[in-house]
């Protein structure tokens, strides 16, 4: 393995294939123009898709009205980003999700500028049009998500690493440094970016001198800068979103699942396309077997497979101990979109990059399509699929109409719920509910950001209405001296899916009961 390579020459590459019909655009502007093309038509698709805010958007948008440098569970960034794109548009659900297609954009805009400088520009075509088109890019455009800054502030970090590596220069550590740091405001998995610089450095010198250069010190204090307010916001709650991720490994549960790990792995095909998940796992065998024969290997396509190793190997192990959702290796695919794209165009098995993009595309149409047509969804047998976007405005306008009419000619003092997907929901869906909106913290110990914010209180103790999913109405009637059961509401939700609540008028407030 050559350690420090210089830089390989660009040197010729071929013509773009459609310039032969003559279409006279470079590798450049075509992947400019498609990704332009493509964003702007995912836009469009939010404006005409029907679906209602999922769960973790309302909350996310919930956040957004309070603005804060950290929230229960997540870092503020997401927040933020709605916050400013409701701004500027309104509070519609397109709006809510506006920044979710432009910083997938503004992603594939990076990534073909990393790597057309770390190869060429029939890489960096490639490279930004697959990213671009992605199955699970084409899923999460159409949402508003954590992981869409994230990989949007981790391909910025990329390009501004490998930058510094080439020049040492004050504007690439800003770059690096800004990166960083609002990578890790919009989520803690930025810490996989740390490990994967840690190993560039072992496997390339140029790396390691660019990082404990003073430039590299510099993007640190940059980056550290940029994430202090979130650590700031975290020593003043307890700890509480660190607490709660560390949570999510889930270590107490039953340990060692085989079917879980197998389930990630799976997902893993899903999110980056079968043809390169399996061209990915294929290069990285390869360069294993490579590294035991001590053949030379390209150090460019380590230095990126050392950013995309990480996150997938720790979601295998964390699938096997435990659990871990697909999303959790989502930053591994940012470098490895570079690393398959350059690898597979100096292999007999090129051809599968154009299959991958058609393959891709298709999924995206008929996403397309249940966009457009969504009776689509019970024809195809998948309105599982799309449940948690569904039956939502419909419960928040009965809760709305039940909350203001009060009972028995007397108006209710609050209303209750009990899961925080609920509560989130009802903020978006009931916003002109005339009472306060509270969450039921069954143990007295805050668990996710409303029991913390927004518990019930005694002070609110009078007519209060129960709006509860399962046995857990019950468990909350119980501390209350007098109950009484409403008429439970039902809301079909696709594919004779149902989403039921059971209502419940009470008042004399007891306190928490036992469990």
């Amino acid at each position: 393995m050559n350690e420090a390579q210089p830089s390989t020459p660009k040197g010729d590459i071929p013509h773009p294939p459609w310039v032969r019909f003559g279409l006279m655009l470079s590798w450049r502007q075509a992947a400019l123009t498609f990704i332009a093309i493509l964003t702007l038509a995912r836009v469009w698709l939010l404006f005409v898709a029907p679906f209602d805010l999922g769960p973790d958007e309302a909350q996310y948008w919930s956040w957004s009205r309070d603005f804060s440098f950290g929230y229960f569970s997540k870092p503020p960034m997401l927040a933020w980003v709605i916050g400013a794109t409701t701004a500027a548009c309104g509070m519609g659900e397109a709006c809510v999700r506006l920044g979710s297609p432009f910083f997938h954009g503004f992603t594939a805009l990076m990534l073909f500028l990393l790597a057309r400088n770390m190869f060429d520009d029939r890489v960096g075509f490639w490279t930004s049009i697959l990213y671009a088109t992605l199955p699970g890019v084409w899923f999460s455009s159409g949402l508003i998500t954590t992981d869409v800054p994230l990989l949007f502030f981790w391909s910025l970090s990329l390009v501004g690493l490998w930058f510094l590596r080439e020049e040492r220069a004050l504007k690439w550590a800003i770059v690096l440094g800004v990166g960083i740091g609002l990578g890790f405001m919009s989520k803690y998995a930025m810490v996989y970016f740390l490990i994967g610089g840690a190993l560039a450095s072992i496997i390339d010198k140029q790396t390691r001198r660019a990082i404990l250069s003073p430039y590299g010190a510099i993007a640190g204090v940059i980056g550290l800068a940029l994430f202090a307010p979130n650590l700031w916001w975290n020593s003043t709650h307890d700890f509480s979103t660190l607490t709660h991720t560390a949570a999510n490994a889930n270590w107490g549960a039953d340990l060692f699942n085989l079917d879980e790990m197998l389930d990630f792995i799976g997902g893993q095909f899903a999110i980056f396309g079968p043809f390169l998940f399996g061209a990915l796992v294929f290069a990285l065998v390869s360069f294993v077997m490579m590294a035991r024969r001590k053949d030379s290997i390209d150090f460019r396509l380590l230095w990126l497979a050392s950013f995309a190793v990480p996150a997938l190997s720790v979601g295998i192990v964390q699938g096997f101990i435990s659990r871990a959702n697909a999303n959790w290796a989502a930053t591994a695919y940012v470098a490895a979109t570079v690393l398959v794209v350059a690898w597979l165009l100096k292999s007999r098995a090129k051809p599968l990059l154009p299959a991958s993009f058609i393959l891709h595309n298709v999924f995206g149409l008929l996403l397309v399509a249940v966009v457009i047509w969504p009776s689509l969804i019970v024809t195809l047998d998948r309105t599982n699929d799309f449940k948690r976007v569904r039956g939502w405005e419909e419960i928040g306008k009965y809760v709305e109409v039940r909350a203001n009419g009060g009972i028995d000619g007397q108006p209710y003092t609050a209303v209750l719920v009990n899961d925080r997907l609920t509560y989130g929901e009802l903020l978006y869906y009931a916003p002109d509910m005339a009472v306060p909106l509270t969450m039921w913290d069954a143990n007295g110990v805050p668990e996710n950001h409303f029991e913390l914010m927004d518990p019930f209180t005694a002070d609110l103790d009078g007519n209060v209405l129960i709006v509860a999913r399962g046995n857990g109405a019950e468990h909350i009637a119980s501390a209350f001296a007098r109950a009484r059961e409403l008429e439970p509401l039902s809301v079909q939700i696709g594919g004779g899916r149902t989403r039921d609540y059971r209502l419940f008028v009470v008042n004399d407030y007891q306190g928490i009961p036992a469990q």
